[in-house]
């Protein structure tokens, strides 16, 4: 406003100059903002999508692994359980001919011969 006034505008035009050149470099600073602004979004959305892949990754890692371990458990618990019926088996095995045994003898017994 000074210079403007050195080269004799009036105090009232060198404001109003200053004014009006504010006003016409607004949207210029504007606009830079802006382009920050969307480089530093672009920026941030692009660490975010690498992260969220990451994260993706390490959680199908983790279910693999889990289904995994899963997968081991329930062969373990199938193989228990198929011993513990070929005992029970084993034991049936010698109940029935005895069973059978004493039913014979017990028909033996009481059968009016």
């Amino acid at each position: 406003m000074k210079s403007l006034q050195a080269a004799t505008f009036s105090e009232d035009q060198a404001g109003a100059m200053v004014g009006a050149i504010d006003d016409a470099q607004r949207p210029l600073t504007i606009k830079s903002d802006m382009e920050k602004i969307e480089f530093g979004l672009h920026t941030d959305i692009q660490k975010m999508e690498s992260r969220i892949r990451t994260d993706i990754q390490k959680m199908k890692y983790r279910i693999r692994a889990d289904i995994r371990g899963m997968e081991s458990r329930i062969r373990t618990d199938i193989g228990e359980m198929e011993l513990r019926l070929q005992a029970e088996f084993k034991k049936l095995y010698w109940y029935i001919p005895l069973v059978i045994g004493v039913a014979a003898s017990l028909l033996g017994v009481f059968s009016p011969s």
